[in-house]
């Protein structure tokens, strides 16, 4: 399930103090500004718990996609990249070569393959000519007939063995090159801070374009993930300019740089807006199992930078 845990707490640090309400009605004020134009304020705004089954195609969610990957998948490789699982590269064949030769070494392997395509790809191997008298409901009789196919060394039954290798290295290709994730959107909804305190933080930032900008406001964090693969995420907020890129490293604290953002940007994130992150899946590393428990936390906050002007 996802959570959000929306923190917005402002604190002028060592200067001034702002309470859980936000209300800074009892302060007087007039037209004060805390701090220079060497003086930065950070405020955390939100950390999102993005759970396995958020990460997914079509509903399916990520670990099941690599479950199957990981059948398709030579045993033998520590990582594969998967930006160059391209229908046809030499990086893919190669992969493919790789998977045909370990079934014929490995029962284990040979029996996985088998048992996939038999629940999900058969009918294009029922019209093999040497297949093609099975019934769709044997499946005892196919396996062992496709198994037997596979592992001969008969020369007068070699087209028919090249004709089954063919079809797994085009059913093997078809699913690793198109594996994916749909963009993961959430909903934050209105941020619960005071006008007041948006006022505080928007109001003296230098213009859009402006050279040497002193007043400006950033968006930053990071992100860390227990999943067994690298990723590429693009965050943005809807009806926002607001957009980021970070690489995620499994089992690391990956930096997100800062995004500066203007008045019109954080006034829309507060009154509630959608965060999209479009997924570009990088490398997976078979060696290390997807769990339930595993997700990915993104913590972002805001940087003001220069002062904070008080008109209350």
């Amino acid at each position: 399930m996802r959570k959000f845990l929306l923190l917005f707490l402002p604190a002028v640090f060592a200067i001034s103090c702002i309470d859980n309400a936000y209300d800074l009605s009892d302060i007087n004020t007039d037209d004060v500004t805390i701090g220079d134009e060497e003086s930065e304020f950070r405020l955390p705004l939100a950390t999102v718990y993005v759970s396995m089954n958020e990460l997914n195609e079509g509903g399916i969610d990520i670990k099941a996609l690599f479950d199957e990957a990981k059948i398709w998948l030579p045993t033998a490789r520590a990582e594969i990249d998967l930006k160059q699982l391209l229908p046809g590269s030499a990086y893919t064949d190669t992969l493919l070569d790789e998977l045909l030769d370990e079934m014929a070494a490995s029962e284990a392997k040979l029996t996985q393959i088998t048992d996939l395509i038999w629940a999900k790809y058969r009918e294009p191997f029922l019209d093999i000519p040497a297949l093609s008298h099975i019934s769709d409901k044997d499946e005892a009789l196919f396996k062992k007939t496709f198994k037997e196919l596979f592992l001969n060394e008969t020369a007068l039954l070699e087209a028919i063995k090249d004709q089954i290798k063919a079809e797994v290295k085009n059913q093997a290709q078809g699913y690793l090159t198109e594996l994916k994730v749909d963009d993961v959107k959430y909903d934050i909804g209105k941020i619960d801070i005071g006008s007041d305190v948006v006022d505080m933080l928007a109001e003296n930032l230098d213009p859009e374009g402006t050279a040497n900008a002193k007043n400006t406001l950033h968006i930053y964090g990071e992100i860390t993930s227990a999943l067994p693969i690298s990723l590429e995420i693009d965050p943005y907020f809807a009806s926002t300019d607001v957009r980021f890129s970070v690489r995620v490293e499994p089992g690391k604290t990956n930096t997100i740089t800062g995004t500066q953002l203007f008045e019109s940007d954080l006034r829309q994130i507060i009154d509630g807006t959608d965060i999209v992150m479009p997924v570009t899946l990088d490398k997976y590393f078979p060696g290390t199992d997807f769990t339930p428990d595993q997700q990915i936390v993104i913590s972002l906050r805001l940087i003001k930078r220069g002062g904070l002007k008080l008109n209350l």
